[in-house]
């Protein structure tokens, strides 16, 4: 068994074990912009997510600042996206929706 197999493992296993704990988060993942230089955005999809609200502040490459109010961890692997400048899997451009 690979590392990547065990990893994969213990990633199924953390799922089925907090299935319980999980809920509905949607996702519209960044693409670009229009013509205008408004963001775009690829259709919202909905993934299971473990949801933990915590607020606290988090200093971003750039050096700003911004207020997170929750944890999110998604135990599913997400396809990356091709679109100029984008971060894969997750863009901090990304909308995300909470329950």
């Amino acid at each position: 068994m690979g590392f990547d197999s065990l990893i994969r493992s213990g990633i199924a296993l953390a799922s089925s074990l907090t299935d319980s704990l999980q809920c509905d988060v949607t996702l519209a993942r960044w693409n670009g912009q229009d013509r205008t230089a408004a963001p775009t955005y690829a259709a919202a999809i909905t993934l299971r997510a473990i949801v933990e609200p915590k607020t606290v502040s988090i200093v971003r490459p750039d050096g700003s600042s911004i207020d997170v109010v929750s944890r999110v961890t998604i135990l599913t692997p997400l396809e990356s996206m091709t679109a100029d400048g984008r971060s894969n899997p997750l863009d901090p451009r990304d909308l995300m929706t909470l329950p």
